[in-house]
């Protein structure tokens, strides 16, 4: 990920810029709250993730935000795709592979669901393994924008995606976390305007003693 650097006196000359970052920031962080709070309201019933059966999911089967284990899948190893990283930095330290996608059917043949999984996955360590994780629809978009960047998103017709190793622990986690680090960001604004307000105030009492 690259970043524009942004000084402290750019910010005292026009402060907008800062209130625009924080504004964002804020903002995100709101979002992430909100669907964090949504999730957990849909989540903490349930105190084991629900067994679905492969074979009983079909190409109109509709779950949102369900905590699962999906017995007897198929992965369709030669499917395969993955997002890489193209920051320098990220790859050292958490390696080039952001995530692994793959398609997952039944009997039948047909892609019903994408299992993601974190960093590098070898398809074969998976293969006739459970999977456990949250299931959504691949229009849940908030969710997760990775995969519509993906070669597969447009070529599949699997209409589910199965965000492997999550749960309601990682949703509490966001719940928690979002609105302490949409602090940083009110405060920024806040600092920002101040600033912006001194500098404007030095910059006219320069200009009245000029006069």
């Amino acid at each position: 990920m690259h970043f524009v650097h942004i000084t402290p006196e750019q910010i005292k000359r026009h402060p907008w810029i800062g209130v625009l970052i924080g504004f964002i920031g804020f903002a995100t962080m709101a979002f992430v709250t909100f669907v964090a709070a949504r999730d957990y309201a849909n989540l903490f019933e349930q105190n084991f993730p629900e067994l679905i059966d492969t074979e009983n999911l079909g190409a109109n089967s509709i779950y949102t935000r369900r905590w699962v284990t999906l017995t007897n899948p198929i992965l369709l190893c030669e499917r395969l795709d993955q997002v890489h990283r193209t920051d320098l930095v990220e790859k050292l330290i958490e390696g080039p592979v952001y995530d692994t996608y793959i398609p997952v059917t039944n009997s039948t043949g047909q892609e019903l669901v994408i299992a993601v999984f974190e960093g590098d996955a070898t398809c074969s360590n998976f293969q006739n393994q459970f999977l456990t994780g949250i299931l959504t629809t691949s229009e849940d978009h908030s969710y997760g924008l990775g995969y519509l960047s993906t070669r597969l998103s447009k070529t599949t017709t699997a209409e589910l995606i199965l965000y492997i190793g999550q749960g309601p622990g990682q949703t509490k986690l966001n719940l928690i976390l979002a609105p302490v680090l949409s602090v940083p960001f009110l405060l920024f604004i806040v600092w920002s305007i101040r600033v912006g307000r001194k500098y404007s105030d030095v910059e006219r009492y320069k200009q009245v003693g000029n006069k």
